[in-house]
């Protein structure tokens, strides 16, 4: 993954970087993976259909669409996720 979603074009780098990344390079790598796997994700219309992509992010979307929705083995994840959400999401209407 790091080596195919560090360029914003999309082509594999001819290198694979070692972690930690600086968040100049991690973030808009990670937003491109999941800006290109988010229609993916099958499930229906889940309660938050963040939690699906999260776990599509964690796994793959095919394990998420096969489960149809959070795969058993991540719902721990994605409860963690829903947790945060709640804690640093803006107020409603901001």
């Amino acid at each position: 993954m790091l080596r195919w979603w560090t360029h914003a074009d999309g082509p594999p780098g001819e290198t694979v970087p070692e972690p930690p990344l600086p968040p100049a390079g991690s973030v808009p790598a990670t937003g491109r993976r999941l800006c290109r796997i988010a229609p993916r994700p099958e499930s229906g219309r889940p309660a938050d259909p963040r939690l699906p992509l999260a776990a599509a992010r964690r796994t793959s979307y095919r394990q998420v669409n096969d489960a149809g929705g959070v795969p058993p083995d991540h719902r721990a994840y994605a409860d963690r996720v829903a947790h945060h959400l709640e804690e640093y999401a803006p107020p409603a209407g901001k």
